[in-house]
C-alpha cells in the first residue's frame, strides 16, 4: 500500500499535541567579515542584518503547528524581553503558551550566531554566544509544572 504525505496528513485529522522541552530563542547576526580588528586578533564583522528564530522545543512546536495541529507548549523562560518575544512569536503562530512558566532566577535561553562572509563568498558561522542557566529548576517551578 502506497501513501502520499498529503494523504497521511489528512488521515491524522486535527491532532492535539503537547511539546515539552527547552525554549530557546535563536538570534542570527549577518555581516561582512572585513578585516582583523586593531584592538585584538579577532575578525571585525560589519553587521548588515539580524533575525530571530524559534529554537529548541519552541521550533518543534512551531513546525508541528504548521502542520495544522493544535499545539500546547510547556517550558520555562526568564522574566525578560527575550522571553516575551519568544512567547509572542509562538502565540502569533497559534501555539498555546498557557503552560509556559516564568522563572525569575534565570534568563531566557538565547543562542546568538554571528555569520560572516568575506569578499562576497559564502557565509560562515564565526562565533556562537550562549546565554543560558545550567542550574536545575527551582523546586517551586517544578511543583508548578506538576500541578498544571
Amino acid at each position: 500500500m502506497s501513501y502520499h504525505l498529503i494523504d497521511v496528513m489528512q488521515q491524522l485529522g486535527h491532532p492535539r499535541l503537547l511539546v515539552i522541552g527547552d525554549l530557546i530563542l535563536d538570534r542570527y547576526v549577518w555581516g561582512e567579515a572585513e578585516r582583523v580588528s586593531q584592538e585584538a586578533p579577532v575578525i571585525l564583522l560589519r553587521q548588515e542584518s539580524d533575525e530571530m528564530r524559534l529554537g529548541g522545543a519552541a521550533n518543534v512546536a512551531n513546525m508541528i503547528r504548521g502542520l495544522d495541529a493544535d499545539v500546547t507548549i510547556a517550558g520555562v523562560v526568564g522574566r525578560d524581553s527575550d522571553g516575551e518575544e519568544l512567547q509572542a512569536s509562538l502565540a502569533n503562530a497559534g501555539v498555546d503558551c498557557s503552560t509556559v512558566l516564568v522563572d525569575e532566577s534565570r534568563p531566557t535561553t538565547v543562542k546568538v550566531r554571528f555569520i560572516g562572509k568575506a569578499q562576497s563568498r559564502h557565509p560562515h558561522q564565526i562565533l556562537r554566544v550562549d546565554r543560558e542557566s545550567r542550574h536545575a529548576l527551582p523546586m517551586a517551578i517544578e511543583d508548578e509544572f506538576l500541578t498544571q
